[in-house]
Order: structure tokens, then sequence, then C-alpha cells
């Protein structure tokens, strides 16, 4: 099995001072994390991904594969495997070249470090070792200054960041819906991006862990069967059929509207009533049953509330699921027309039927998920499909400037001073606190 913690590193590729030498350089670079790589982590899934990932951002993927005798031919004066790294000008970077190969081969595992360290310690003159141990004790200690090293600060500082990142408890927020509730685009609200697809006929009988990462370096990792630390939309959307277990893994950073004390991990689960797929619903009901979660997120659609198949559902929950763990999303509210539909009823509707089926105190938190994705997605700079776009634009002016659509007076009990307005407005601020200040 995967090793948690190296799955979910953010890394620090880019704005690499090394992508600023000549193409040639680069390629010994490469080479060099490569001979290590194999050498201290050869058959490791995640180190080998993330070799993958320094190599086509250095643009090295189509360079020759490395052997022992290619390092050699790039330097005159090797005794065995101590490399000239004067001539291999891998002086200069002798600090880069530490972080990059701590972080592929062993950011969790001091042993492994120290000895890789001593192996590249032999390179280097005596009078070198002392500040070489003062970086080793920066990252694996944090003790010590980044300012004192060479061209490192951001390496240092996004370690950092991981390192302090993976100290914090985990919370896991398991979330679960009927289908056509909405689930998917809501998943993709909270995390800001395109991670779920959103079209009932094509999901699958998987369990997907969704994992935060301490920052955004703009890679989402998935292991699915393989381990690919930069799936792009086509590898996320589509499930490889040679992996025969149940649950497919993501990290990703989560675009939040607000700081956390918490690392978070969204448990996304099947559509429990898919007529064509049966088996879902046993999935999610056994994950319901055996996962360990903090919380549970019940989405409902706001257009079809009180449906056999939610209620079976919440007999379900309401059985084998503690009160005090669940929270009720009303979605798809960005649907209702002022001339047809009252919000504030539906809201009372549900929660008036949620007593009656011996929930006591649900907390209900309504929603327009779609609109959040959108502005959330637009706001990071990606670019929205023409008919995304004009969709936004239109949600934009509904909830802007018409009262019927703002949700943000259903959460009167969150403190949004600081809040995107639209985001307020939108339902998604109030659900995101809500969620991040039950224990």
């Amino acid at each position: 099995m995967l090793d948690n913690n190296t799955f979910v590193l953010a890394n620090f590729i880019q704005n690499h001072p090394v992508l600023r030498e000549r193409r040639t350089y680069i390629n010994k670079y490469c080479s060099v994390l490569e001979l290590y790589t194999l050498r201290y982590n050869g058959n490791d899934e995640t180190a080998k991904a993330s070799l993958l990932n320094y190599k086509k951002a250095f643009g090295c993927e189509n360079s020759d594969t490395v052997t022992e005798a290619l390092i050699k031919s790039y330097s005159k004066n090797i005794v065995g495997n101590r490399f000239d790294f004067k001539r291999f000008k891998l002086f200069t970077y002798r600090y880069c070249l530490l972080c990059d190969l701590f972080m592929i081969n062993c950011f969790d595992n001091k042993d492994k470090a120290q000895k890789i360290l001593a192996e590249i310690k032999m390179i280097f003159k005596e009078r070198y070792h002392p500040k070489i141990d003062r970086l080793f004790a920066l990252l694996y200690d944090e003790v010590g200054d980044a300012k004192e090293f060479d061209l490192v600060q951001h390496q240092v500082d996004c370690w950092q960041k991981n390192k302090r990142f993976l100290e914090k408890p985990e919370k896991k927020i398991l979330i679960t819906a009927n289908m056509s509730a909405g689930k998917s685009t809501l998943i993709n609200a909270l995390i800001g991006k395109p991670i779920n697809r959103t079209m009932n006929d094509t999901c699958t009988a998987k369990i997907h862990y969704i994992y935060e990462k301490a920052f955004e370096d703009h890679y989402t990792h998935e292991w699915d069967y393989e381990v690919n630390l930069n799936a792009d939309k086509e590898i996320l959307f589509e499930d490889d059929k040679r992996n025969k277990e149940k649950f497919i893994w993501v990290a990703t950073h989560f675009n939040l509207s607000s700081d956390h004390k918490s690392r978070l991990c969204i448990i996304d689960t099947p559509g429990v009533n898919s007529a064509a797929n049966k088996d879902h619903g046993e999935l999610t009901k056994q994950t319901i049953l055996n996962e360990q979660y903090d919380l549970l997120v019940y989405v409902v659609n706001a257009e079809n509330v009180g449906t056999e198949d939610d209620l079976r559902h919440l007999i379900f929950i309401k059985e084998n699921v503690p009160q005090n763990k669940i929270i009720f999303v009303l979605n798809k509210l960005d649907r209702f027309k002022k001339s047809e539909d009252s919000i504030s009823e539906s809201i009372e509707n549900l929660r008036r039927d949620l007593i009656s089926r011996g929930f006591e105190y649900p907390t209900i938190c309504p929603v327009s998920s779609y609109l959040a994705f959108l502005y959330k997605f637009e706001k990071s700079g990606a670019k929205l499909s023409n008919v995304e776009t004009r969709i936004l634009a239109t949600l934009k002016i509904d909830f802007a400037d018409d009262e019927f659509y703002d949700l943000s007076k259903y959460y009167s009990h969150i403190n949004a001073i600081v809040a995107d307005d639209l985001l307020m407005k939108s339902g998604l601020f109030g659900l995101e606190q809500t969620i991040l200040q039950r224990s």
C-alpha cells in the first residue's frame, strides 16, 4: 500500500533555480536525480512518479535512460561513484540537489536520508560538511535558518509547510447522496477544481479518497492502479480498469475560503439508488458502516425532496450514524424560480420531514454548488467553457442583485466578515464553516 504521507506531499518544482541553466546542464542534473532514485527507491511507485514530474518539468522526460556509465561520461575525474561536482557544476546547486533528493526519496524517512547525505558528503571536502549537516538539521529537525543557504529558501519553505501540514490532525468527511443530487459538483465546489465527474452515467463503483495538500503546487495526484503525480482531467475522470480495488486515492490543494486547523480528506461515495448498478449502493453502505470519519454530509436535491430513495437512505443513515456527525445540504437552489418556489419554505419542509424521521436537531445548509464551483474555478484563473461562462454571468446577476437567492441569510451563526460576497450568497462559505467548526 502507498505511504499516505508521501502521496499527499505538495512539491516545489515550479521556479526551480536549475531551470535557468542550459539544456545540457539540466539533463545532467536530472540524470543525477534519477541515478540516486533508482539506487535508493527503485521499487517505490511514488518516488518514481515524483522523479517523472521533475523530468517533465525540466524537459528531460525523453532524455537517455540513466546509467552510472552515462553519469560518469559527464565528468572526467571520478573515483568509483564520487563525481567531480565542480566540473559537473553540481557544486553550485549542492543544496538544491540535496533538497530534491530528500523530497523524492525520503521526506518522511530520516534514516534513508542520512544514507544519501553520507554518500553526498563524500564528494565534498570536509570544510563543507558542517553546512551540509546544518541543511539536514533544518529539514528534518527544524533547526537553523534557510537564509544561510543559497538558492533553496523556497524549497525549505515548502518542505516546512509540508511538515507542519502533516502534523495537523486529519478530518475525514464522508459525502453521500442519491443520484442527481449534485454531490460531485458540491465536492468540486469545496475543492475549487474539477476533481470528480458530474454525469450520472459515468459513475463507477469506487470510493474516492480525496486528500488535501499543504499548498497549491498545481499538481494533482492520483492512485488508480498506478501512481500519477500529475493527473489531468482526462486521467481523473477515466477509471483504470486494471484497478481491482474498490477505492481510488486523489490528492490536491483545496481552495477553501478560510484557514483551518485540520488536514481534510473527503470520502466520495457512489450514488445509492443507481438502478443499473445495485452494487454502488451496497458499497456506499459498507463504507458508511466500516470507515472511520468525523462527519457525514448528506446531499439533497432541492428540486426533488422526499423521494422514496431518499427515505430509504435516510432510514439507513438514522440507524447507523450518530446524529451529531450529520450535516444535510439542500443543493441546486440556483434552479429555483422566484415566481414559483420558496427557498425558506423548502428548508423548513426538509427540517420538518427530518424531524419526523427521528433527526432531532438537523443541521441544514442551503447551497448552490454549481455557482460556487464556477465562481471558484474562474477565480483560480482557469478557463471556463463558453456555456459555463454564460451560465456564471447569469448566476452572478441573480445572486448579487436578488435577495431571493441570497443564501447567506440562512447562516446567521457564521461570522463572515472577511468572506467573499458571492461565495457567501451561494451558501458555500457557510457550509465550509459549518464543516470546519464541527469536531
